[in-house]
C-alpha cells in the first residue's frame, strides 16, 4: 500500500514547495546584496532589532485579520521561540557583523553551507537519510563550498577575516539546528502564527545581545534606509519566514537546503552586476560545482 509521501497529492506539493523556496532564494540574494549596501548607514545588531520587531507588527496586524490565534498553543510556545530564534536571530545576527567585512557574495555563500550541516543533523535529528543520489549531490556542493573556501580566495592570514568567516559559518550551523528542530515535530498553531512567533522572539533574542553587547543604537533615517527596512519588513522576514517554513513542513530540511543553495549564485551574480565585486574563474567553477550538487540532489528520490 503507498505511503502518504508517496501519493499524487504529496508530489504536488513538494513541486509548489520547490516553486516557492525558489522565490524565497531570489528574495533572499536580494536582500543580502541590499543589506551590504546599507550597512554604513546603520548598526547591525539594532538593524536587526528594529527589522524583527518590525515584521513581528506586520505579521501579528495580518493575523489579527484572519482570526487566527496571536499565540500559539500553550505545549509549543517554548520550542517554538527556541526553533525561531535559531531560524532567524541565530542566522542573521553573526551574518550581518561579518557582512562589514566580508563580500556580499562571500557571505551568502558561507551562511548557505546550511544545506551541508543539515545533511548530517537531518540524518541524526529525523532519521531524514538521503539517497545514494542525494548524498552524491550534497557530496557535489561540498567540493563546491570546500574549492570556494581555497586560501587563494580568503586571506586567512587576516583575523578579521578569519573571524568573519566563523561567525557566517555559526549561522548556517544556526540555520540548520533550527530546521530540524522545527521538522522534529507537527505543530498545531496555524503557519502565520508560528511566523509571528518566531519574529517577537528573535527580536527579544536580538534586543537582548544588542544591550549585552552594549552595541550601538544608530540608524540614519533617510530614504534608502527606511525602503530597505520596509522591504525586510514586508518580504524578506514576513513573507520569507512563511515560504520557508511552509517548504521545511513538506520537504526534507536537506533538499529545501539545497534549493535556497541558489541565493549564493544569485547573491554573487548581484554582487557582480551592482556592487562591482570580482569573481574569479576558481568561484566560478566553485558555483558550477554547487549548482551541480542542487541538480543532482532533486532529482534523487
Amino acid at each position: 500500500m503507498a505511503t502518504p509521501a508517496a501519493t499524487p497529492e504529496h508530489h504536488r506539493q513538494q513541486r509548489k514547495a520547490y516553486g516557492e523556496v525558489a522565490l524565497l532564494a531570489v528574495f533572499w540574494a536580494f536582500n543580502w546584496v541590499g543589506m551590504k549596501a546599507i550597512l554604513p548607514h546603520l548598526s547591525p545588531l539594532y538593524f536587526l532589532t528594529v527589522r524583527f520587531f518590525g515584521a513581528a507588527v506586520l505579521v501579528g496586524m495580518l493575523v489579527k485579520a484572519t482570526g487566527a490565534p496571536l499565540v500559539p498553543p500553550k505545549g509549543e510556545r517554548l520550542w517554538l521561540a527556541i526553533v525561531g530564534i535559531l531560524l532567524n536571530a541565530g542566522v542573521m545576527a553573526p551574518a550581518t557583523v561579518a557582512l562589514q567585512y566580508l563580500g556580499a557574495g562571500r557571505t551568502t555563500v558561507l551562511v548557505y553551507t546550511m544545506q551541508l550541516w543539515a545533511l548530517p543533523l537531518g540524518w541524526m535529528l529525523l532519521k531524514d537519510r538521503p539517497t545514494w543520489r542525494g548524498a552524491l549531490g550534497g557530496l557535489v556542493g561540498f567540493c563546491g563550498m570546500i574549492l570556494f573556501l581555497n586560501p587563494a580566495l580568503v586571506d586567512w592570514s587576516n583575523r578579521t577575516v578569519l573571524m568573519g568567516n566563523l561567525m557566517v559559518v555559526s549561522g548556517a550551523i544556526s540555520w540548520a539546528l533550527g530546521s530540524c528542530g522545527y521538522r522534529t515535530r507537527k505543530w498545531q498553531s496555524p503557519l502565520w502564527t508560528q511566523v509571528l512567533w518566531q519574529c517577537l522572539w528573535s527580536a527579544v533574542a536580538l534586543a537582548g545581545l544588542t544591550w549585552l553587547l552594549n552595541a550601538p543604537l544608530r540608524i540614519d533615517w533617510n530614504l534608502p534606509v527606511v525602503g530597505f527596512l520596509l522591504f525586510n519588513w514586508f518580504v524578506s522576514t514576513s513573507i520569507a519566514c512563511w515560504l520557508w517554513t511552509r517548504a521545511i513542513t513538506v520537504l526534507p530540511v536537506p533538499k529545501a537546503g539545497q534549493v535556497v543553495s541558489l541565493v549564493p549564485v544569485l547573491a554573487v551574480t548581484f554582487s557582480a552586476v551592482f556592487m562591482g565585486e570580482r569573481v574569479s574563474a576558481l568561484a566560478v567553477v566553485s558555483i558550477a560545482l554547487i549548482l551541480c550538487g542542487i541538480i543532482v540532489t532533486l532529482r534523487s528520490r
